[in-house]
């Protein structure tokens, strides 16, 4: 499975000064869900699972992980404990709670703690990036730009090429239906930006997505997967794809508050986005991260990462409050390290 990634697109939302403070946010929220558990003595160590008196299934579960007794316990993440087979949320739950009888109580909160390898990225407005990212130093927390020129430079006013995002990001959203809905942006031209991405070292976020009509009209998975055939043309063999990030958003559920469902969002991508990038990279591209994005929040991100074909989240709105991004991050997390 491809290392599972949450960004958070800001678009034309914050000021300098709130994009910083979101930032510190996101950054102290997420290095709290990486935080270890307490310290505990010699003989809380040694209890024996079983003086636990925890449900049979639960207990069950850890005896056949050959986890034996609390020290064990500690030694493993939440992500850890969720990868156990038949071991979900509600038996960590549990377990957090009898540790707590205990006088253990893991850092950050019950099933908190972020799975190993997962990609937070914040991509704010250009003017921010370099405050963004200083913001973010000292932890796992990426940053991205929400779009750029394909030339390196010229006389193109007011915009942003890649060679001036070298340093200040590693990611770059391109190709977001807003950009293609409002500002025209065509698959060609979404095209030359990725190829342009690639070349400067960044990593591209390709956004896909049918409108409505589309969608009506049985053409969904034609829509979406020449777009993605179309934004990708011309990088097979040349580059490194390992780096790419695909986003699936439904123009019909950006900032709609309408979100396809998770079996929705799962056929095309798992159908048409999965099927266009084999068709292009072989088994690599088992490798691509597909992201869904169309009104991601705390609410519903459990479910749709839930889905084998989904592996993250584009998110808009829910990112420009910290706590709901940490929070739809962790239950990626969990929802991955468990399926």
């Amino acid at each position: 499975m491809p290392t599972p990634v949450v960004a958070g697109n800001w678009k034309m939302n914050t000021s300098l000064a709130e994009a910083t403070a979101l930032a510190a946010g996101v950054r102290d929220g997420v290095k709290a869900l990486a935080r270890p558990r307490a310290a505990v003595s010699p003989e809380v160590y040694q209890t024996p699972v079983a003086k636990l008196s925890l449900s049979p299934r639960t207990h069950n579960c850890l005896i056949r992980a050959d986890i034996s007794n609390v020290g064990a316990i500690l030694e493993m993440t939440d992500a850890d404990l969720l990868k156990i087979r038949n071991f979900g949320e509600k038996s960590l739950e549990e377990l957090h709670d009898k540790l707590a009888q205990l006088g253990i109580r893991p850092q950050g909160g019950a099933a908190t703690a972020l799975a190993s390898g997962v990609e937070v990225i914040l991509c704010p407005p250009f003017v921010s990036l370099a405050a963004v990212r200083e913001a973010a130093r000292g932890s796992s927390v990426k940053v991205g730009a929400q779009n750029m020129h394909f030339e390196k430079s010229g006389a193109f006013t007011g915009e942003i090429s890649p060679a001036m995002l070298q340093g200040l990001c590693d990611y770059v959203i391109l190709g977001h239906s807003e950009r293609r809905q409002l500002f025209g942006e065509t698959d060609d031209l979404v095209n030359h930006k990725v190829r342009a991405a690639f070349a400067h070292g960044l990593r591209p976020i390709l956004c896909v997505g049918e409108t409505l009509a589309q969608r009506e009209g049985g053409r969904a998975a034609q829509v979406v997967g020449q777009q993605v055939k179309a934004g990708l043309a011309g990088v097979p063999g040349v580059y490194d794809i390992t780096g790419l990030v695909v986003a699936y958003e439904p123009v019909w559920a950006i900032g709609t508050g309408r979100a396809a469902t998770p079996e929705i969002a799962a056929e095309v991508m798992g159908g048409a986005i999965a099927g266009a990038l084999r068709e292009l990279y072989g088994a690599a591209a088992g490798q691509v991260p597909l992201l869904y994005g169309g009104s991601v929040n705390p609410g519903n991100a459990a479910a749709f990462a839930g889905q084998a074909s989904i592996h993250g989240a584009l998110v808009g709105g829910a990112s420009l409050q910290a706590a709901q991004f940490v929070e739809i991050a962790r239950l990626t997390a969990a929802a991955k390290a468990a399926g």
